[in-house]
């Protein structure tokens, strides 16, 4: 049975009970919690589990390669910061509160338009780390198998949206600014190339 389904299986038994007593966040911090109770934390090497967050939007589509399945607007930009930042499960990780990040973007307006750039590295668990022995699921809770292999994989987030996605005029311009770049990469942009899907390729920005 792949990791993902009993996830879902586990957190639907824990919280089924809370619902009533306390709001929807608490209860599912708490099953959260429990589930994961025995994990070693300290192995997450990013401090950013998307198993252990609630994840509205998938972070895997989101991966750096363009799709139509990964389209970014300002709604799923958000949903995303919101999952990566609700991820955190130690002290590695360390992301600015979203409502913060959410009205640095809604305050900075104008022409040129800004845009809203995230790049994270996270960890997410194999989906078949029970059946390959990576983990067992006991008393409802993730136990890791000693002396076996790492059950978590590396994955990274990139996402990039515009402000707005409406202008005046036949030409729009837009600028890449510091304060709107959230990154744990720990690297710096040296450059930037676009594709504006007219047959030309990708454009280094100036």
């Amino acid at each position: 049975m792949k990791t993902k389904v009993i996830l879902i299986s586990l957190f639907l038994a824990l919280i089924a009970g809370n619902m009533m007593a306390q709001d929807a966040n608490q209860a599912y911090t708490d099953a959260m919690n429990a589930i994961f109770q025995k994990v070693d934390k300290s192995k997450i090497a990013t401090g950013l589990l998307v198993d252990y967050g609630a994840q509205i939007v998938d972070p895997e589509a989101f991966n750096g390669v363009t799709a139509d399945s990964n389209y970014v607007n300002m709604d799923t930009w958000k949903m995303l910061y919101g999952g990566i930042y609700s991820s955190k499960i130690n002290n590695n990780a360390n992301l600015t509160l979203p409502e913060t990040v959410f009205a640095t973007i809604d305050n900075t307006t104008g022409s040129p338009v800004p845009l809203a750039m995230m790049h994270f590295q996270y960890n997410k668990l194999n989906d078949n780390a029970v059946s390959l022995g990576l983990l067992q699921v006991v008393n409802n809770q993730i136990i890791e198998v000693p002396g076996a292999a790492s059950p978590y994989l590396n994955k990274q987030l990139f996402a990039v949206v515009p402000q707005s996605l409406y202008f005046d005029g036949a030409t729009a311009s837009f600028v890449f600014k510091q304060a709107l770049w959230y990154s744990n990469s720990g690297k710096t942009i040296q450059k930037m190339e676009i594709n504006f899907n007219n047959e030309s390729g990708y454009k280094v920005a100036s």
